[in-house]
């Protein structure tokens, strides 16, 4: 199995009797204590449960002492190479340690090019600083930014940003949200382990350099020096409530997109392949179902109930269409379009 699934270490443990014995105890304890502790009323009934808890609690200790010496004893493989604990080992921690220094550089193999501390004065810099010639020395670091006709520009053809910028927009062409917990999350994984902070740091970019637009509580952020932006980014549940989509001007194609997502959320056909026509039938049809959208999420919440964040995330796309112009209304709709006809 290590040979096939290469993202994954195998620590096999043989059990012996002395673990079964002390499993069996365990057991035994953890029944006794949920059939008497609540019913125990007299001085010895209750003298009987203390004597079992700390009974539990020995049995329990020297199941994990036990447990940790066979992990030492046992086999270690990563990619059908052996990783096993050496004679001297005599730590599970230390022993587990080891094998993570050996495998996650080779798991986690594009981390190094988002590698750097991201502070917060950096994403401050990002957000208010009109030079790009003044940005932190992180940007510098990862080859963020580039000379292009004298004049810096950000490199988002290729490396960290253009990753970024690719995932968002495989997202948005199936109709589905790319916000920013989705993309946090996703390049967590392997074989990024980006942190959070980063890439914010690196989606903040894409904004700031007009390939991605985004969209937070219904309203569009097209600019990153806007005031609006720097109170949504700088806040983590604000950025990862956000969703984000490529920035880029309307084509034919774009509205032959919007006409079949319209028929597949709304059941109907739009007559006139034409910007404003395409635009009105949008707005005019997710405003009818905004009410109804906004309602059911309402006893969601009172009632503690799950899919409050569908509704919500549904709700904010729709007041962003609503309100924002043609191509917004448009290009918003085609790239949410799924989670609004799920929430409806």
């Amino acid at each position: 199995r290590s040979q096939a699934e290469t993202k994954g270490i195998f620590w096999v443990v043989e059990t012996d009797e002395a673990i079964d014995r002390e499993t069996v105890e365990i057991y035994r304890s953890k029944e006794i204590l949920s059939r008497k502790e609540r019913g125990a009323q007299t001085k010895d009934e209750t003298a009987m449960v203390a004597e079992e808890k700390t009974r539990l609690r020995r049995h329990q200790d020297e199941l994990k002492r036990l447990v940790r010496q066979a992990c030492l004893t046992g086999s270690v493989y990563f990619r059908g190479n052996d990783r096993s604990p050496g004679d001297d080992a005599v730590d599970v921690i230390k022993t587990a340690e080891k094998v993570l220094a050996q495998a996650l550089p080779e798991v986690f193999d594009r981390f190094e090019e988002a590698a750097a501390r991201v502070k917060k004065q950096d994403l401050e810099d990002l957000l208010t600083n009109e030079n790009l010639r003044g940005l932190p020395a992180v940007f510098t670091k990862l080859s963020l930014v580039k000379d292009q006709g004298g004049k810096p520009v950000f490199e988002a053809e290729s490396g960290p940003l253009a990753e970024i910028l690719a995932r968002i927009e495989n997202r948005t062409s199936y109709g589905e949200n790319a916000t920013g917990r989705y993309l946090s999350d996703e390049f967590a994984k392997e074989p990024f382990g980006w942190e959070f902070d980063m890439v914010r740091l690196l989606v903040v970019s894409l904004v700031r350099a007009g390939k991605v637009e985004a969209t937070s509580k219904g309203q569009v952020i097209e600019s990153a020096l806007s005031i609006e932006a720097r109170n949504t980014f700088t806040n983590n549940n604000l950025f990862r409530q956000c969703s984000f989509r490529p920035k880029v001007g309307i084509e034919f194609t774009t509205l032959v997109d919007a006409t079949k997502a319209f028929k597949e959320v709304f059941g109907k056909d739009i007559q006139e392949i034409e910007q404003s026509a395409i635009a009105k039938a949008i707005r005019e049809e997710v405003s009818r179902n905004e009410a109804c959208v906004q309602d059911m999420r309402n006893p969601l919440v009172s009632n503690s109930l799950p899919g409050v964040d569908v509704l919500q995330d549904a709700a904010d796309q729709i007041r962003a269409i609503r309100g924002g112009n043609e191509e917004q209304a448009i290009l918003s709709f085609n790239s949410t379009y799924k989670e609004i006809k799920e929430a409806i």
